[in-house]
């Protein structure tokens, strides 16, 4: 018996064995490599994906301000979340194909005819029945990471290979949604439109189909038929999780399309599904949204509401609800009550910021409705703060915010400026009467805001302890931590106190970029001190005194000049902002008249008269415009505007000079492109001269440069193209221009050097009596500060008497300087030279065995510094010192 349980032991190891190999198909190893691969390594990776697929779904932060995405795959962070997961999902494939995938044909039994089905089997190119899904499984685990090229490779492979299985459809449409994703919209269509008319898809695919062509017309903002396919996805899904998220969409495609019936019912069904709290919650708020006629009752509705509000779990929502409140009278036309409650959602508002930039903006815009400019910027203001350049609409509130500001400021400094211009008018006695009076004021005031905070802490305590002795009598005992009512109460008394805050370093600040008086004392202290080492301070005035108030007072004539110049140029920034970008014309003639008023000689007053008159003729006002028109003719007879306003063809005549210009140009061209240089030159010289600052100037120069090079030695003509290559950089003719300087180079290696000798000639002028400087020249990857300390250990040997200070620079991204100052003349420079340079030992442990060597003038080092072309000085040192 014992023999046979040998035997038999023996011969299963040799069958599998023979088994395992992928060198031969039988149906022995066919078995054996689909059974490995489905319930081992198949179902291993495919459980990996699925736990993959349900960390995304559990942990995806959605935005619900905004269209939720039909697929969880468009966010970036939450996909590096399961980056795991997806990983061994694609080793487990892997696996299964190199070590499970059977591609060698089996045996054909010898004489016998095949049937069609045996030829089919015969003609396989992959006998491992799981394969096919192993590809796919790494496709869609490529996609999640999104590796789209080796996801599209491995559906592409199993479309070509595996075309008749189920398997090859689902692939096609993960080939639709990497298309989707790339934006390749058109490629995307031809897919879709093949899988939809196919009679063969299985029905499993169905809603994920038209959940695809969902997210197809929504990347196109094609709502209506995104709501079509997004009604039949939602039908054909069986899953919670997608199937709540497709109704909260579909809600919200209906109420982006005004069908706000719908949208309610969408959120009910969201909202009876029992989803997350979130969603539910955002679901409620929505719903409310949603009101409009038949939608609800707007009362039952901020009934349940309101109900939400005192809800503990609420909260951290109670933003929402109130801005969701305010919502529904605006949409019965209730401006005041919907701000009333528009404001109390930014006030309750305390980390949700996408919150707080919506809430601020409503604000803002039924401030600007009104117009109340004021409130509005300052609403503006708090939004920009808020919201990132991707948000909709971002670059007009930004526009807005800048607009309002400017025009908030210059009222400002109106105000202020005459505020102070009337009380430096004022008797020395009345003046300090009304001083003291302000003082008096501001201390009674900070007096009664401590009293009343008191107050309001000795009323919180009071409730808490009441709350806290309530609860001990109802709850059992307990370490804190334990007891959820006396969680709860401390939490809520927590962010009446604080807000809203996270549980981290410095929650107390309100504003963690806020730095402590010892950090700014710190960061003082290391620049602006004096030579002595001690910070210059400017005196600091108590707000409770008299020079306080008085330091911004114009009592001179010169500060009263000022300070009219600040007004008048406020009143002007007003007309303009009001007139160019809020349109509020108006407003706009309001300001630019006091500013006339108030200022008849005002230096730009030619902008405003001519403002007036454009307003006062769309308004017909005739009178009033032919007023500023004269006002223009008899102050500015000689300006554009006043000869537009006199000549009804002024702008023909000006567009035909234009055109002469650009003509007389075409003809200089032309005589340049047929080498008639010394007319082209001629030509372009007067064109520079007539019209210094038209556009075809850089042409001109152009044109100029080549024709007179052509007849100068070749050293200066590469000289005329240098700078013209500098002083047009990057620009077509700058690159033709340097085609010309490397092929005269080429030609003529010699005319570089003489090029940096003329420049260098150009650049610095010798200064033997001006203080002078000894300087290393070294590349940038030299040991500079060894360099420093044996410069300075020589100086000690030798030159100790003269106090000379060594110093380092970076002249630019390749080259270093370490400067020796300083000496009074050249002469005793160029002795330290000839001294210094002899000596070796300067070099060791630099890195480099020797460097440029010069002595340059006070004046010449600014040049060199402004230059940073070290090689030219070295041009003019050689010529000049040596």
């Amino acid at each position: 018996m014992r023999r046979l349980y040998k035997y038999t032991f023996t011969v299963l190891i040799i069958v599998g064995v023979i088994a395992c190999s992928t060198k031969k198909n039988t149906a022995i190893t066919r078995s054996y490599h689909n059974l490995t691969s489905r319930y081992n390594i198949l179902f291993n990776g495919t459980q990996s994906f699925k736990l993959g697929i349900q960390k995304l779904e559990t942990s995806y932060d959605d935005d619900f301000t905004e269209l939720l995405p039909v697929f969880l795959y468009t966010s970036e962070d939450a996909l590096s979340s399961i980056a795991g997961e997806m990983e061994r999902s694609i080793a487990k494939a892997t696996k299964l194909i190199s070590m499970h995938s059977l591609t060698v044909k089996p045996k054909k039994k010898p004489k016998k005819e095949l049937s069609a089905k045996q030829k089919e089997f015969y003609n396989k190119k992959e006998y491992n029945k799981w394969a096919d899904e192993a590809y796919l499984l790494m496709g869609k685990a490529h996609f999640y990471q999104k590796k789209y090229s080796m996801a599209t490779e491995s559906f592409n492979y199993m479309i070509s290979n595996f075309g008749q299985e189920n398997t090859a459809y689902e692939a096609r449409l993960w080939l639709a949604r990497i298309a989707i994703q790339e934006k390749r919209l058109r490629e995307a269509l031809d897919i879709l439109n093949e899988l939809s008319k196919n009679i063969l898809i299985p029905k499993k695919l169905n809603g994920e189909i038209y959940a695809t062509w969902a997210d197809y017309y929504l990347k196109q903002d094609q709502y209506s038929e995104a709501i079509d396919n997004l009604t039949k996805a939602v039908d054909l899904t069986r899953r919670k999780i997608p199937k709540a998220r497709y109704y909260y969409l579909l809600a919200q495609l209906h109420a982006k399309t005004d069908n706000n019936v719908k949208a309610a019912e969408c959120f009910n069904k969201v909202i009876r599904m029992n989803p997350p709290y979130k969603m539910a919650f955002n679901a409620k708020i929505n719903r409310a949204l949603a009101y409009q006629g038949g939608a609800g009752s707007r009362k039952d509705i901020e009934k349940q509401l309101n109900k939400m509000l005192k809800d503990d779990k609420n909260i951290d929502f109670q933003d929402q609800i109130y801005y969701a409140i305010g919502q529904l009278y605006l949409k019965d036309g209730n401006k005041p009550e919907a701000m009333v409650h528009f404001k109390k959602s930014l006030q309750a508002s305390t980390t949700n910021n996408q919150q707080k930039a919506k809430s601020s903006l409503i604000i803002a815009d039924l401030y600007y409705e009104r117009p109340d400019y004021v409130n509005a910027q300052s609403y503006y203001d708090t939004t920009v703060t808020f919201i990132s350049p991707d948000f909709p609409d971002y670059q007009t509130i930004f526009i807005k915010s800048t607009s309002l500001s400017n025009l908030v400021n210059s009222m400002n400094t109106v105000h202020f400026e005459d505020s102070v211009l009337n009380l430096s008018k004022k008797p020395q006695p009345e003046l300090f009467a009304l001083i003291d009076k302000v003082i008096e004021d501001e201390t009674e005031r900070e007096q009664e805001l401590k009293r009343l905070q008191a107050e309001e802490n000795m009323n919180r305590m009071q409730d808490f302890e009441l709350n806290r002795e309530i609860t001990t009598s109802t709850v059992s005992t307990g370490w804190y931590f334990y007891n959820p009512t006396l969680k709860t109460l401390g939490q809520k008394e927590f962010i009446k106190l604080w807000g809203n805050r996270k549980l981290e370093d410095n929650w107390r600040r309100k504003n963690k970029s806020t730095v402590s008086n010892t950090e700014i004392t710190q960061n003082e202290g290391e620049e602006g001190d004096d030579q002595s080492g001690t910070k210059a301070k400017s005196p600091v005035i108590n707000k409770r005194s008299r020079q306080y108030y008085l330091k911004d007072i114009p009592f001179s004539d010169s500060a009263k000049i000022e300070s009219n110049k600040r007004i008048a140029n406020s009143l002007y920034t007003m007309g303009e902002v009001y007139h160019d970008e809020l349109k509020d014309y108006p407003k706009a003639a309001e300001s630019y008249e006091e500013l006339l008023r108030r200022y008849p000689k005002y230096d730009n007053r030619l902008q405003a008269y001519y403002k007036l008159h454009l307003m006062a003729k769309q308004n017909n006002k005739t009178d009033q415009a032919n007023m500023y028109k004269q006002k223009i003719v008899n102050e500015f007879p000689g300006s554009s505007i006043a000869m537009m306003l006199t000549n009804p063809n002024y702008h023909a005549e000006l567009k035909a000079q234009e055109q002469a210009k650009y003509d007389y140009y075409l003809e200089t061209f032309n005589f340049f492109n047929s080498k008639n240089y010394s007319e082209a030159g001629r030509r372009a010289e007067k064109a520079i001269v007539d019209n210094p600052a038209h556009e075809l100037r850089p042409k001109y120069e152009y044109i100029y440069t080549v024709s007179a090079g052509l007849s100068k030695d070749t050293a200066q003509f590469v000289i005329d193209l240098q700078k013209y290559i500098d002083k047009y950089p990057r620009t077509d003719l700058a690159e033709n221009a340097q085609i010309m300087v490397n092929y005269l180079l080429n030609k003529n290696p010699n005319i570089y050097e003489i090029q940096q000798q003329v420049i260098s000639r150009e650049l610095y002028s010798a200064k033997p009596y001006e203080l002078h400087y000894f300087a290393y020249i070294v590349p940038s990857n030299a040991g500079v500060n060894q360099l420093v300390f044996n410069i300075i250990n020589y100086n000690i040997d030798n030159f100790s008497d003269l106090n000379l200070e060594v110093t380092k620079s970076t002249l630019n991204p390749q080259t270093n300087i370490c400067l020796v100052s300083k000496f009074p003349n050249g002469e005793d420079a160029m002795k330290y030279y000839r001294s210094i340079t002899a000596n070796d030992s300067i070099f060791n442990d630099v890195g480099v065995s020797h460097a440029e060597a010069i002595i340059i003038s006070q004046s010449n080092y600014t040049i060199l510094n402004q230059n940073q072309k070290p090689e030219q000085y070295l041009y003019f040192f050689k010529e000049n010192y040596k």
